[in-house]
């Protein structure tokens, strides 16, 4: 049988964190997003799934506990034979034994039948008495996930025209209301040079000092920055980046969604 798609992987991978106690941490279309701009380095050869990007992102954020990231890491490794593929550990964890790995697994909310109805399997039999016992043990500690991160801007519902008014309303009303959180410009990119980075509610709006000069460049090239905002907003918990010129002009928008968006106006 063929290895799973990187598709469905990366659908295991966001439901295994969702039922996990790290939910808290990431929101679901947050954490698809970034993995989907992590492919390269979660599937480096054909057949194998790294887990040390996802600890690495996860690892930087506040709350992390890397005793709440074993049962989703333990439960995507003993999958491997289900999923086709090699499951890397990542080097915090590759020191568990096959037992433990068991035990943690058993401490994520999600079971083989939720596995099966991604990969489109048959369920499997009734657990045992003693399995359900555990399950259910694990599944009484803990709710029902909940994204923390708006899953975008519904551009299609917006249009260009009330983002531009949001943004005039922000640089008008925004700086002085107790919504607003001022960040550095480090918190977001070290390739765009930004200036009065904030966070208006799900929104970063950043304004570019010498915006002429960014605009000259090629546009994949400000896209591919665009993209690669992806897990700083993750981790400001916010959905998504306005990029603005010194009079509050918008030059670009970056959303948070199922797959990464970049929009830029036209001019």
């Amino acid at each position: 049988m063929a290895a799973t798609s990187t598709a469905t992987l990366i659908d295991v991978v966001v439901l295994v964190f969702a039922r996990s106690e790290l939910k808290t941490l990431v929101g679901t279309d947050a954490l698809r997003t970034v993995l989907n701009g992590s492919q390269r380095a979660m599937f480096p050869e054909p057949g194998t799934m790294s887990l040390q990007p996802i600890w690495d992102l996860i690892e930087d954020q506040p709350g992390f506990d890397a005793e709440k990231a074993k049962p989703p890491m333990c439960r995507l490794k003993t999958w491997e034979g289900r999923l086709k593929v090699k499951v890397l550990m990542p080097h915090a964890l590759e020191i568990l034994d096959g037992a433990t790995r068991e035990h943690e697994a058993m401490l994520c909310n999600v079971g083989d039948d939720d596995l099966n109805k991604l990969l489109k399997l048959p369920a499997t039999p009734t657990p045992t008495s003693k399995t359900r016992a555990i399950e259910s043990s694990s599944a009484s500690a803990r709710q029902k996930p909940k994204r923390r991160i708006s899953a975008g801007l519904a551009l299609g519902l917006a249009g260009a025209g009330i983002i531009a008014a949001g943004i005039s309303m922000y640089l008008t009303f925004g700086r002085s209301t107790s919504n607003t959180k001022s960040l550095d410009a480090s918190d977001l990119t070290t390739e765009i040079k930004l200036a009065d980075v904030r966070r208006a509610g799900t929104m970063i709006i950043a304004t570019v000092p010498d915006s002429d000069t960014w605009l000259a460049k090629p546009e994949p090239e400000r896209r591919k920055q665009l993209e690669h905002l992806g897990p700083k907003v993750l981790i400001q918990q916010a959905s998504g980046v306005m990029l603005v010129d010194a009079k509050g002009g918008l030059l670009a928008l970056f959303r948070l969604n199922k797959t990464p968006a970049v929009v830029f106006p036209k001019r």
